[in-house]
């Protein structure tokens, strides 16, 4: 079925048209389509819905039902839409906190990463150390051993 034509079925006052039907089947339904249904379904009271499209073609829709079931005027409910349609994204202050938070784990993962490599190159070290001691005392003991024999 057409978008419009779905939109259209699903307008304001025809609920008990198209909830008539045992099944409800949608291809690649937009949200605002299916919480009319949901809301249809829960017998709430039929307040339809806004929409708003930009000139891209980028459409934004909400329902008219308010949380405490009652209707909320279109116009505020396009302008709301308008709002969050024109919203540029994330604001600075989420941009910056997420900068920092990436900073921050480079930063940890850098210096985790130079102690372990640290360690790692300490321990060859005492190493050598234990068997630069052990020739002198082989060299000692032989010494000792031609002094006597």
């Amino acid at each position: 079925m057409n978008y419009l034509l779905l939109a259209w079925l699903m307008k304001r006052g025809a609920t008990p048209l198209w909830t008539r039907a045992n099944v409800i089947a949608l291809d690649f339904p937009t949200p605002v389509l299916v919480h009319r249904i949901i809301e249809a379904m829960q017998e709430q009271q039929d307040c339809g819905y806004a929409i708003t499209c930009k000139i891209t073609g980028s459409c934004w829709a909400s329902s008219l039902l308010d949380r405490d079931g009652s209707c909320k005027r279109e116009e505020d409910v396009l302008r709301e839409l308008e709002l969050h349609a024109a919203s540029k994204g994330i604001g600075i202050f989420l941009k910056v906190f997420f900068g920092l938070l990436a900073f921050t784990f480079v930063a940890c993962t850098a210096c985790c990463t130079f102690i372990v490599m640290k360690r790692r190159r300490a321990k060859p070290e005492e190493g050598k150390k234990e068997d630069s001691m052990a020739t002198p005392l082989n060299n000692t003991a032989a010494s000792t051993a031609a002094h006597q024999g």
